[in-house]
């Protein structure tokens, strides 16, 4: 099914609400700048060819608004003529900034909308980080010498690099690094070779350690670009609608013994006496049958996937805890492991038999 490309713009003098809309071939905010219909705004879309493009629903890939004008916040609203006529309309519509246009239309500006200046310097920056990622993967088979954080410990590993993934880790012989997680993040990674800095986040402060979901995100704003830490923010957020729905689903284990034989579908025949003695020895109280019954979900819906299954865990505040039962009694446990190995330092695993804890992720110390 053929996709189009279209503008869809907002003109000087058309009523609140109407805009003009045409196909495109290439999305060029400039080149939509049209003094005819004095084009105040744009926005970009695709569309099934068949489709209504006036039918919002059926539109994909669709960019916030880009105006022609300035940006008018309250701290610069001194500097224009007509501030008073700009407050009077933020106050009113309650918002934080709007556009001037060079007609002197004022536009409301909401969350991720720019301006045509402000949606330049994001291009233009977002190519420099990409350039970045390209120079690393040209690089690929060389040593390097790589400088991150975790839990908020210096370290520094010179190891061959075998593989990136943009905006989201590099691989090297023996691990995978995340470039900015919660306990993690890359500062600066350098060509052996040469002593070239390949990369470079100026962005984590001394000490870097735990981080919320919304400071990691603020980092990567800075430092990816506004376009796609947007664009992950979504993916994560599509993510977590569906682990909240399966955390959300109501508990139907009501002892131990039920979660001892719920449990048998999904770990492995020599780790049977193990999952019920630890059941037996953990299992006893209402909410240490919760915490369970919650591994169990994670055993069920993600074990295949140890990125879910981090994210998964990250709701719970054991979540640690969590991720070392369900990584253990799971029947992919050596990779679950592993991700863990190579996302947050190392495992080390407790050789003596315990029933509470089968295996302990610990941190660097």
């Amino acid at each position: 099914m053929k996709r189009k490309k279209y503008v869809e713009c907002k003109c000087h003098g058309l009523l609140n609400g109407e805009t003009i809309i045409k196909e495109i071939e290439e999305y060029y905010p400039y080149w939509q700048m049209n003094t005819s219909n004095r084009t105040i705004g744009v926005r970009f879309f695709e569309m099934n060819a068949e489709d209504d493009f006036y039918d919002i629903s059926k539109r994909k890939k669709q960019t916030n608004w880009i105006y022609f004008g300035n940006r008018v916040t309250l701290d610069n609203i001194e500097f224009y003529p007509n501030s008073a006529e700009i407050n009077k309309f933020m106050q009113m519509y309650n918002l934080s900034a709007v556009c001037l246009t060079s007609y002197n239309d004022i536009i409301p500006m909401l969350e991720g909308d720019l301006t045509y200046i402000e949606n330049y310097i994001i291009e233009n920056y977002d190519q420099n980080i990409l350039k970045e990622f390209k120079d690393l993967e040209k690089n690929i088979g060389e040593m390097v010498t790589i400088y991150y954080w975790c839990y908020g410990h210096k370290i520094k590993d010179k190891e061959k690099l075998v593989g990136v993934d943009y905006y989201s880790s590099i691989t090297t012989s023996s691990k995978t690094i995340p470039l900015i997680a919660n306990h993690l993040a890359v500062t600066k990674i350098k060509l052996n070779k040469d002593g070239k800095i390949l990369y470079y986040n100026p962005y984590l402060e001394e000490g870097y350690d735990y981080k919320t979901v919304e400071e990691l995100n603020e980092i990567k704003r800075k430092f990816y670009g506004v376009k796609v830490a947007s664009k992950q923010e979504k993916r994560r957020n599509k993510k977590q609608e569906l682990i909240t729905a399966e955390i959300s689903k109501p508990k139907q284990f009501k002892n131990k013994y039920e979660l001892m034989q719920a449990g048998l579908k999904y770990i492995t025949e020599d780790k049977i006496v193990t999952w019920f003695e630890f059941v037996d020895s953990y299992a006893n109280e209402a909410n240490t049958i919760n915490i369970i019954a919650d591994c169990l979900i994670g055993l069920e819906k993600f074990q295949n996937n140890a990125a879910e299954l981090d994210l998964y865990c990250r709701n719970f505040e054991c979540y640690e805890f969590m991720y070392t039962i369900i990584s253990y009694f799971s029947k992919n446990s050596h990779e679950l492991r592993e991700y863990w190995h190579k996302n947050y330092g190392y495992i080390n695993e407790v050789k003596e038999k315990t029933t509470n804890h089968p295996i302990t992720l610990n941190r660097v110390k």
